[in-house]
């Protein structure tokens, strides 16, 4: 045991919570993993144009509405970063101070986050009546273009699954 995240001096809850050197290894672990996995998908987003994960997921016999969910998430979610950061410099600019430190960051919030969350309703506003008047519920849709197997799409597929396969056997084979 390496300590207390609560000291033992706390009455009550002090040395409630013991750190290990277990812990913190396997704390580093599935950060690693985590950052993985986002460097993975963000890698996959940018190498894979959004109208071919729509006729994927389409092809996958997912629910419209969810594909739907997905793909205006991924469109959104960088134009909201953007103006927030927008939102925020203005506020600096108009000499708004939060203060420094956690306190500063935890003020600094509903500046920002009140007018970016009035401009994200009047953008999903028009954007719901965008999707209704073009019937993308529907059901009734055209491909541009069908998109097929092909054999370097297997052999890719094979190749990750042996080694997906290979991680998970070498990972059984070291609890043991």
């Amino acid at each position: 045991m390496l300590g207390h995240v609560i000291p033992i001096a706390v009455p009550v809850v002090g040395g409630f919570i013991s750190v290990t050197q277990g812990a913190l290894e396997i704390g580093l672990i599935l950060t690693l993993r985590f950052m993985v996995l986002i460097f993975a998908f963000q890698l996959f987003l940018i190498s894979t144009q959004p109208r071919d994960l729509v006729h994927t997921m389409e092809k996958m016999k997912m629910p419209i509405d969810y594909i739907l969910m997905f793909i205006i998430a991924l469109r959104f979610i960088p134009t909201l970063q953007i103006e927030g950061k927008r939102i925020h410099e203005a506020q600096l600019a108009r000499g708004y101070n939060p203060g420094t430190g956690l306190i500063g960051t935890i003020h600094s919030v509903a500046p920002i986050v009140v007018p970016l969350v009035s401009n994200a309703l009047l953008r999903s506003t028009v954007l719901g009546l965008t999707i209704d008047m073009r019937g993308y519920r529907s059901g009734n849709r055209t491909q541009v273009r069908q998109r097929t197997f092909k054999a370097a799409d297997y052999a890719v597929i094979s190749v990750l699954g042996i080694t997906a396969v290979g991680f998970t056997l070498m990972i059984v084979l070291q609890l043991m």
